[in-house]
């Protein structure tokens, strides 16, 4: 059954995701050798038990991945006068 799903615990993860190079490169290396499911960065440095924090976001930090994006984000700096 499809339903709509509380999101009073639901959180926003924006890219790009950020950490220090040598924990995510031993994470990410841990993550290839014991062949790990993961949906993101985060994920996979927290399954390694590296603590990861919740920082507050932006809603102009858009990643570029569509013609439309790229199209959002110039009309956007135009209108900020970036």
């Amino acid at each position: 059954m499809l339903e709509t799903v509380p999101r009073d615990d639901l959180w926003l993860a924006q890219t790009p995701q950020g950490f220090r190079r040598d924990a995510g490169r031993a994470a990410f290396a841990r993550a290839r050798a014991e062949h790990w499911e993961c949906s993101d960065d985060a994920q996979v440095l927290e399954r390694a038990g590296i603590r990861v924090a919740i920082v507050p976001g932006d809603a102009r930090n858009v990643k570029i991945t569509t013609p439309e994006d790229l199209a959002l984000v110039e009309a956007m700096m135009t209108s900020s006068g970036f």
